[in-house]
């Protein structure tokens, strides 16, 4: 079984670096390493039978949740964009939750909680950096201007004050400090 896994594994990996280029990818040549990464995923999936029990439902959630950042990298290889990017993010964030949340099927009570509560709290984290990401994406791309070069662009109060709450929501346990320092700065009431 861990012969085939680090196959999948490595075939996953050179799946994605070869289109690592991007923006340039055929509509043929996107097809064939979307069914490549399909046929992948599905091997691992079927790789994991031969584990039991509770290791087989992390090993297929594993398998699965690489399969869809394998496919959202491969679509933003072939379509480039902020949105994109995102989904990259959003789908690895989603596989680390769902693998997260899985590994918390196996405790018990407020142990179990705990756990549910950390993976949920990462995920939101995730979140909201890959918004944060895709903002900036975008900013820089209009920041370019026609002419190719780089352009000034003023950030408005407001947009400050959204980063700057963006920023203090990844923080822990320093996010309520974080907020009311903002607000203070940003006179917000």
């Amino acid at each position: 079984m861990n012969n085939r896994f680090l196959l999948a594994v490595l075939s996953l990996g050179l799946a994605g670096n070869a289109f690592a280029g991007g923006g340039g990818m055929s509509k043929d040549a996107y097809q064939a390493a979307q069914a490549r990464v399909e046929a992948t995923q599905k091997s691992e999936v079927q790789a994991c039978d031969g584990a039991k029990g509770h290791a087989r439902d992390i090993c297929r959630t594993a398998a699965k949740g690489r399969g869809k950042v394998a496919l959202a990298e491969l679509v933003a290889d072939y379509q480039p964009s902020p949105a994109a990017d995102r989904a990259v993010m959003m789908a690895q964030a989603d596989a680390d939750y769902d693998l997260a949340r899985q590994h918390c099927d196996e405790a018990q009570g407020p142990a179990k909680d705990a756990c549910r509560a950390r993976a949920d709290h990462v995920r939101e984290a995730a979140v909201r950096l890959a918004k944060i990401e895709r903002v900036e994406a975008t900013r820089r791309l209009k920041a370019k201007g026609s002419n190719g070069g780089p352009v000034a662009v003023q950030q408005s109060p407001d947009e400050k004050y959204a980063a700057e709450k963006a920023r203090c929501g990844m923080l822990g346990e320093e996010r309520d400090n974080c907020l009311i320092e903002a607000k203070r700065r940003f006179h917000r009431g």
